[in-house]
């Protein structure tokens, strides 16, 4: 008699908001689940709220280092058995007409919107890969609408390139499995 193998999930942005309710239910359906925090204190929350289910690590999408780290403890837990399972849910919005927004803020959601998904996408694929797993790419809709903001001239929101990078890697994802 088989064994059902335990699916496996890696969260984004678990710490909070979404990312932790996501989390949370998929544990709920039996998901092995690794998420990432921002904070110490979100890591014994959710470890409190799961049961112990869900195994969160502090990690920065925008540091490298930080994401590598992560996607190696993750990769090892996991083995030979791949992840079934990317969530990249953690992302930063900073609205506001374009012509207020300092330039560093606008840098930054580039770094956790746009470069650190890929960071974490690029360190997940051998295990995705493994287990023939999926990524699911959380965004919000205002990052496909123009918006206008008291006809002082266009609303700045910068998950579009979020949204119009992922496609091709998905699809390139899906030859490759």
């Amino acid at each position: 008699m088989g064994t059902t193998k335990q699916r496996s999930a890696a969260v984004t942005g678990a710490g909070g908001g979404l990312g932790r309710d996501i989390a949370l239910g998929l544990a709920a359906k039996g998901y092995r689940v690794f998420g990432t925090a921002m904070a110490s204190g979100e890591i014994a929350d959710l470890q409190q709220a799961s049961g112990g289910r869900v195994a969160l690590s502090i990690c920065d999408i925008t540091d490298e280092k930080s994401v590598q780290s992560w996607a190696r403890g993750v990769s090892d837990a996991v083995g030979a058995a791949g992840l079934d399972l990317l969530i990249s849910n953690a992302g930063i919005l900073t609205p506001g007409p374009l012509e207020v927004l300092p330039l560093a803020a606008v840098k930054r959601e580039f770094e956790v919107n746009v470069f650190g998904a890929i960071s974490v996408m690029n360190a997940f694929l051998s295990a995705l890969r493994e287990a023939r797993g999926r990524i699911v790419q959380i965004s919000r809709t205002e990052a496909v609408r123009n918006r206008r903001s008291g006809g002082s001239g266009g609303q700045y929101e910068n998950r579009w390139p979020r949204e119009n990078c992922r496609s091709p890697r998905a699809n390139r994802l899906r030859n490759d499995a």
